[in-house]
């Protein structure tokens, strides 16, 4: 004998892993494979259940076989759900009677009560009643249910003589005499840009606002479209509360509020969100709202928008091969700013970037950093860096630009300096108006080592292939 809460398992025998294995009652698949577990709750009301099982190869006709199995059609006392104040996503059934105080309700039993001897209700407040033939309260089919607090949680627990107690947990939410929400509760705890890849940190006020025990905050990360969804329920609510600087001062106590930590996958650039009638509501920001569903509203927490600051984007050129005393030029080709493609303007401003370069030459200077005006990064161009090597060697070049978030991005090439050839002559000695020759000794410097008057040990190249000879006298 089965009752409706119990875990059968059905297992076919002689199993073969190539043979297809389908199980089902009363031609409704219930599970495939050697071994289920199914729920036979929905098929519990009749004395006995016959289980079929076809075995297929693919190809011949499938083999069944049937089972049946003894079940007890005791049902337990279950509410019915399908009304329109129960809540699937809450879980809930849902009063909104703003102006009422206490609320009566009758829910109905959708099973049958034979074969039932006993229900016990109990309710949060750690009361119970007990429903039976012989008791004050002998309605099987109903319950009567009086809400006076906005959440209260009843457990109702079938007994029978021939099965295991059943329990079912309801969540009751009644929302009567709420004062809603007058303040703005929500926002961000800072007051500039945000760096890509640090936390950004937002608060919801709890002297403001008051959650239902039983309801959820939805935050919302929109950049055009809304790309991500972050729920909370009440114990996230409760669990993330912690003592922040919510308006960054020092000097002032730290406030206790809920806070969401959150980090953006990219930087603002061109998240641009609108309203309905076009207004904008961020620009090159992202914007992040709130709001708290508690199954009889949806309400607008706030919104904010967030400014994440994008990395710069290092670019530099230069002649990577000259000669000693030869001076190099450096192209600087860097962008701070994202490429605004919708209001055409300039993200970030020169104020919140903060932007400033650092060269580095490989010899024996000290590295060079360079402050560009704010002209110069309005339209992003730069002054070009013009340095002379006075000796041969290979030396790595540098280019760092960093930003208000103290971010560091480099940017790296080699230049050869190639020593000159080595050069000299000797001449035949003749008498006045003799023909004097005169034979060159010419000849390219081979790789080498050499150590810089500051201690800096480089690698020389080669000098090049002689191509030409020129003779001058004096």
């Amino acid at each position: 004998m089965y009752c409706i809460n119990d875990i059968i398992t059905f297992t076919a025998n002689s199993y073969n892993p190539s043979f297809t294995y389908t199980w089902s009652i009363n031609n409704n698949t219930i599970g495939v494979g050697q071994v289920i577990t199914p729920n036979l709750s929905s098929y519990v009301n009749a004395s006995s259940i016959n289980v079929n099982l076809a075995v297929s190869d693919g190809t011949s006709c499938a083999s069944f076989a049937t089972q049946n199995i003894q079940t007890a059609t005791t049902q337990p006392f279950e509410l019915s759900t399908n009304v329109d104040n129960y809540d699937n996503l809450l879980n809930a059934f849902i009063y909104c009677e703003d102006n009422a105080y206490f609320i009566n309700d009758t829910l109905l039993n959708i099973n049958s009560s034979a074969g039932v001897d006993t229900i016990i209700v109990a309710w949060n407040n750690g009361e119970s009643d007990t429903i039976c033939n012989t008791c004050s309260i002998t309605d099987f089919d109903s319950l009567q249910v009086t809400l006076d607090t906005a959440t209260v949680t009843i457990s109702i627990t079938t007994i029978t003589s021939n099965c295991d107690p059943i329990t079912f947990t309801y969540d009751f939410i009644f929302n009567g005499g709420n004062v809603p929400n007058t303040a703005d509760p929500f926002g961000d705890v800072t007051n500039s840009g945000i760096c890509l890849g640090d936390t950004a940190y937002y608060v919801i006020d709890p002297d403001v606002f008051e959650m239902a025990e039983n309801g959820i905050i939805y935050f919302l990360f929109e950049c055009g479209v809304v790309f991500d969804s972050i729920p909370w329920s009440y114990d996230d609510y409760t669990n993330f509360m912690d003592s922040v600087d919510t308006d960054n001062n020092p000097q002032t106590p730290d406030e206790l509020n809920a806070v969401l930590e959150y980090v953006f996958p990219s930087s603002s650039c061109n998240c641009y969100t609108y309203t309905e009638s076009g207004i904008p509501l961020a620009q090159n920001q992202y914007f992040v709202a709130a709001f708290s569903d508690n199954g009889c509203e949806t309400q607008n927490i706030g919104a904010t928008q967030t400014q994440i600051l994008p990395l710069p984007e290092i670019q530099f050129i230069i002649d990577t091969a000259i000669c000693v005393n030869e001076g190099v030029t450096i192209i600087n080709n860097t962008t701070f700013q994202c490429v605004d493609t919708i209001g055409n303007q300039n993200f970030p401003t020169y104020a919140t970037s903060n932007p400033s370069f650092t060269y580095f030459f490989g010899d024996c200077i000290d590295t060079i950093t360079y402050i560009p005006t704010a002209n110069e990064y309005e339209n992003e161009s730069y002054a070009s860096q013009y340095h002379t090597y006075t000796s041969a060697g290979i030396y790595p070049i540098y280019l760092t630009a960093s930003n208000a978030c103290e971010v560091e991005e480099d940017a790296d090439d080699t230049i050869y300096v190639f020593p000159p050839p080595n050069v000299s002559f000797i001449a035949d000695p003749k008498c006045f108006q003799d023909t004097t020759l005169f034979i060159p000794n010419i000849w390219a410097s081979p790789d080498t080592t050499d150590i810089l008057s500051c201690g800096i040990l480089i690698d020389v190249p080669a000098g090049g292939e002689i191509d030409s000879i020129h003779w001058s006298m004096i």
